[in-house]
């Protein structure tokens, strides 16, 4: 088993492995990630991360625009309520995090001192998780579920074979998980006003405020997928039964029979690699050879990356780079950033004046052109799209969806909904409907 030395460990209170509270997937990873580099100053829990260790324990490299997304999940976690109950009637709620900042290329993540018992110091009732397997997660419910479950592992006998069932309310259920916006006054309110979880779900949030209200969309958005995720990738495996009762016979909670779990090859081959980037990062060593060649030779490392584009570096001299690297004001992300933005514009004749002065003027984070189908005259805006498909197919549509989702703004465009989650929204409006918000807010963005 791995130990807390090796900072392979994540520790959670029960309270807080069963708060309800919601965030996004990319959110809970940064919170895992801060426990384990958890500091105390004068009583005051924080955390120091950057976006290089961030890039590498995600495994996620060559992503130069995590900045932006950090950007975009720091300020939605800053604002995320949580309620912490002891299981006696009794419970909190406050702010899980009270302050983020990004300065110097270091995200500092301030935790509500009413979070310290939760996650420091942690003697008795608390549950460890590998943080190698929450970070290869990849659906939200997924993880929040794992998290919820993992909690009865203890009652597991040693014999792999043995399972332990767990009856839970479904409308508690729902607000653990997140498909409730407790961020919501009016439910903060109700919260505080000692609401059970049953009225708050049924009867005071609004529709725009839940999700998944039929016990059939939730199976089949939350519960399956949740199912077939935790079997090939964690240490437990569950199945489940609903049980209904009241008048009707509505569905009124689920019994989960949890068992230990080994991930097939593939899988935990990947675990392994993903333990194996977090003793790197841990040990102050580093996975990525261009990153090492970087910080001994950053000149070096950018010439192997424009040359894995095939662009031309024949005069990309060291003076060119320190030319192009002033105007990024040292900020080598930043120029690759602007590299991978270049792959989309046509016709540059001169290619590093050109990068100097998108570096300086940060052209991706203003572009407005997008492509469908790799086209940017079918589709510079959605008006447009239009005129050229007087009836746009599902497939074009579609198509034009999907790059929107692929795009630098779309984790901000998705924080601007009561529901941060592209399943959500899917299911809530049409494609069409999707496109026309991402536009509009796309708009405000480039003004």
């Amino acid at each position: 088993m791995p130990t807390e030395k090796t900072g392979l460990v994540v520790r959670k209170s029960n309270q807080f492995v069963t708060a309800k509270y919601k965030t996004t997937l990319l959110g809970n990873k940064l919170i895992a990630i801060s426990l384990t580099k958890l500091k105390s100053d004068h009583g005051q829990m924080y955390a120091v991360l950057t976006p290089y260790e961030i890039r590498q324990l995600l495994g996620r490299t060559n992503d130069t625009n995590i900045y932006k997304k950090l950007k975009t999940v720091s300020r939605s976690l800053a604002g995320h309520v949580v309620t912490v109950e002891d299981g006696m009637g009794n419970f909190k709620t406050f702010s899980m995090i009270t302050n983020v900042t990004y300065e110097d290329k270091q995200l500092k993540i301030i935790f509500n001192h009413e979070m310290t018992p939760q996650i420091y110091n942690l003697k008795n009732n608390y549950t460890t998780y590998e943080l190698a397997t929450l970070i290869s997660i990849e659906k939200s419910y997924t993880y929040r579920l794992y998290e919820i479950l993992k909690k009865e592992l203890w009652r597991i006998g040693s014999n792999f074979g043995d399972e332990v069932s767990k009856t839970y309310n479904i409308n508690e259920l729902k607000c653990e998980l997140g498909l409730v916006n407790l961020d919501a006054d009016y439910i903060h309110k109700a919260v505080n006003n000692g609401k059970s979880w049953d009225d708050i779900v049924e009867n005071i949030a609004h529709k725009e405020d839940k999700q998944f209200e039929s016990y059939s969309s939730f199976r089949n958005r939350v519960l399956e997928p949740a199912r077939e995720e935790m079997q090939e990738k964690c240490d437990i495996c569950f199945d489940y039964e609903m049980i209904r009762g009241g008048r009707g016979g509505k569905a009124r909670s689920i019994t989960f029979y949890i068992r230990r779990n080994t991930p097939d090859s593939e899988i935990k081959n990947h675990i392994a690699e993903a333990r194996d980037r977090i003793v790197a990062v841990k040990s102050g060593y580093d996975v990525d050879t261009s990153e090492k060649a970087g910080r001994s030779d950053p000149y070096k490392n950018m010439k192997m990356y424009l040359e894995q584009y095939n662009i031309d570096t024949e005069s990309f001299t060291p003076a060119v780079f320190k030319k192009i690297l002033d105007a990024a004001d040292g900020d080598v992300d930043l120029i690759k950033q602007e590299i991978d933005y270049s792959l989309e514009v046509p016709n540059i004749r001169n290619y590093y004046g050109w990068l100097t002065t998108a570096v300086r003027e940060h052209f991706s984070d203003h572009e407005p052109v997008e492509t469908v189908n790799g086209s940017s005259e079918q589709a510079r805006s959605y008006e447009q799209l239009r005129e050229a498909y007087q009836n746009p197919s599902d497939e074009v549509l579609i198509s034009l969806w999907e790059k929107y989702k692929k795009s630098d703004l779309f984790p901000g465009f998705l924080e601007t909904f009561r529901f941060p989650d592209v399943d959500a929204i899917e299911t809530m409006y049409s494609t069409e409907e999707l496109i026309t918000k991402f536009i509009d807010y796309k708009k405000k963005q480039i003004r």
